[in-house]
This record gives C-alpha cells, structure tokens and sequence, in this order.
C-alpha cells in the first residue's frame, strides 16, 4: 500500500454515498490507477453483498407496497362502482342526460315539458274557476221579490154627498150570501196591476252578501328523523400519538440509517400510506357504517406504524454491529 492510498474507513463511506461528490471523484480516480486500492474496495463490496444478503430479513421488514395497493385500489373500486349503481345514477341514466348536463333524448324532455305545462294550467283552471259561484250566490236582483197573492177586490161606489159607502149591484148579484154590513172598504193591495211596471221603477239598492269559506290549516307533524352519529374507529386516537412519537425519532435517524436508495424507497412507501389514509378518512367521514373502509383505514394506520418501527429496529441493529 502506498501513501496516497486510501484505508479501509473510506472505501466503506465511499459504498455507503456517505462522502462529499468532490472527494468520491478523487476516489474513483486514485482506484482507476491504483490496484491495490481496487482490490480493497472489491472485497469490501462483496463483504457488504454478504452481510446484508444475510441480514436481508431482519434489515428490510418495509411494507409491502404491491399488496397495500392492490388492495386500496379495489377498495375504492367497490366504493366508486356502488355509487355508480345508486338510485339517483340509474335515474339519470334513464332520463337520457348525458354527462355534460345535457338531455341525450330531446324528444322525451319536449313530452314531459308539455305534460307538466298541461298539469299545472288545468290546477290553476280547476282551483280558481269554483270562486264565482260563491261571489254571486248572496247578489239578489231587483224585482226577484215574490209578490203577494192577489186578493180579490170588491169595488165600493161612493156618492159625493154621502160619505157612507154603497155597494154596487153588480157586486150584490154576485156575492148574494154576503152581508151589506160586513163590506171591506177598497184599500190598495199589493198585486202587479197596482204597481208600476218594472222599466219604470228605479232599481233598489241591494246588498251583496259573500260567502268565503276559510281554508283550514293543515297541521303536519313530520316525524323527527335521528340525527345519525358518527362513530370512531376503535383506538384511534392511541394509533395517531403512536405515529407521531415514531414520526420525530425516524426523522432524527433515518439520515444516518438509511442510504440513498434506500431513502427513496422509504419515503415513497411512506407517502403511499399517507395517501391511503387521508382517502379512507374521508369515506369513513361521508359513510360512518361502511366497515371496508374502516377496516382498510386501521390496517393504513398499522402499516405505517410498522414501516416507521422498520427504522427504528434498523439504528438498533446498525448499532449493535
């Protein structure tokens, strides 16, 4: 080995990604040159190839993404098409409206446009075309007064000089049962010859009485419908402080445990299950009874919990070695 070569320690940073770029440029360059320094960086490789091929169990118990996503994906899925089968969505299907808010049927919306005009004007006929008969029904007009029945006059002839009325012989013939002393004078009765003709008379004024019929209130009482609470996952509260505990010791380690591709790969599980959480928090908010989701939002909190304790068991290890 030589001066300028470089010891063990350096070859192992330089594996790791742990030294500055302008140093691991002087590294490449000395081993291009230098044999020796090649053949150590070589059996330090296939040393670390070892190690971690046998420790490849215990060093990577890192969530298993293909299996979570899979089976996220044909959550939401299940969710997505049950919606899609809902009662408002076959609705609208049958009706013909198209996605933009738009009618696919126009000759059936012209048909159900003109029925509902139809119904609504015969509703209106039908609610204002019975009022009249209640405003006229009190209105009376003149001369419908029933007369009385004409009575029968005995004309009375009466002399200038005596104010004694006589009888006419006529009369007598007539009414010879009847008694001289029991004559009725000639009054005015009430009968069409005596009074004028009905062109003539002057209209009485009348009195217009009208009969309104008040609508009656119609008391409904609609039966409360219970408020639907929204229950909370069992021991959720104790999965979220567990993470956040996990949360600032794995930022304080996971720069000295973890290399570059490593890293990549941890932070993009991570965000993965971040994701999964935040979507099934918000269908358990929309729907508190659908227990997929529950579920799926419980084994997101455990899956997360465990790819934060795979760093932790990490440092340890690191350590122990």
């Amino acid at each position: 080995m030589k001066n300028n070569c470089y010891d063990l320690g350096t070859f192992q940073a330089f594996i790791d990604s742990e030294l500055p770029s302008s140093f691991s440029e002087k590294v490449v360059k000395h081993v291009a040159v230098c044999e020796d320094c090649a053949g150590l960086l070589a059996e330090t490789e296939e040393e670390n190839a070892f190690a971690f091929s046998v420790m490849d169990a215990e060093l990577n118990p890192l969530v298993p993404t293909e299996r979570l996503r899979t089976k996220v994906f044909a959550s939401i899925h299940e969710i997505e098409s049950t919606k899609e089968n809902g009662l408002w969505n076959r609705l609208v299907r049958g009706l013909g409206v198209s996605g933009g808010f738009g009618f696919a049927k126009p000759g059936l919306v012209a048909f159900a446009s003109l029925a509902l005009f139809v119904s609504g004007f015969a509703y209106i006929l039908n609610f204002y075309g019975g009022d009249d008969t209640n405003l006229t029904a009190g209105v009376k007009e003149p001369g419908e007064e029933k007369l009385l029945p004409d009575e029968e006059v005995i004309p009375i002839i009466t002399n200038a000089s005596d104010s004694s009325p006589v009888l006419n012989e006529d009369t007598i013939e007539q009414n010879e049962e009847a008694k001289p002393t029991l004559v009725r004078e000639n009054r005015p009765r009430k009968s069409e010859f005596s009074r004028p003709a009905a062109q003539n008379r002057r209209p009485k004024a009348q009195k217009a009485i009208f009969v309104t019929q008040k609508p009656r209130r119609k008391v409904i009482r609609a039966a409360a419908n219970p408020v639907e609470e929204v229950v909370p996952l069992y021991g959720e509260e104790s999965y979220i402080q567990t993470i956040a505990t996990l949360d600032r010791d794995v930022e304080q380690k996971k720069d000295f445990v973890l290399r570059p591709k490593e890293r990549v790969q941890f932070e993009r599980n991570l965000a993965l299950v971040d994701t999964a959480i935040k979507r099934m928090k918000r269908e358990v908010r929309k729907n508190p009874r659908n227990k997929a989701a529950r579920e799926i939002l419980k084994a997101s909190y455990q899956n997360k919990i465990d790819l934060l304790n795979s760093i932790s068991e990490k440092d340890d290890l690191v350590a122990g070695l």
